[in-house]
């Protein structure tokens, strides 16, 4: 019924949450590959709470490529508000 829908919702922004936390810290591994790749799943995760991990990426990272993946995975997270 409704709760059980409600429940799930529940169980789905703590599963987006914990990817958010897991992928912030790929985010910070040695190989630029590995954080783009990192960076491309924050944006298809689709949660907006991404963002400040994204936009720290995108400021911070040494990497051109994960610089603009960051860029387009928040492109792509603004679309979606």
């Amino acid at each position: 019924g409704i709760r059980d829908v409600e429940r799930s919702r529940g169980l789905g922004d703590v599963y987006k949450r914990q990817m958010i936390d897991f992928l912030a810290k790929v985010l910070e591994e040695e190989f630029f590959t590995v954080r783009c790749r990192a960076a491309k799943a924050l944006g298809e995760l689709g949660d907006l709470k991404a963002i400040p991990v994204l936009i720290k990426a995108q400021k911070e990272d040494p990497s051109k490529e994960v610089k603009r993946e960051a860029a387009l995975a928040l492109k792509k997270l603004d679309a979606r508000k």
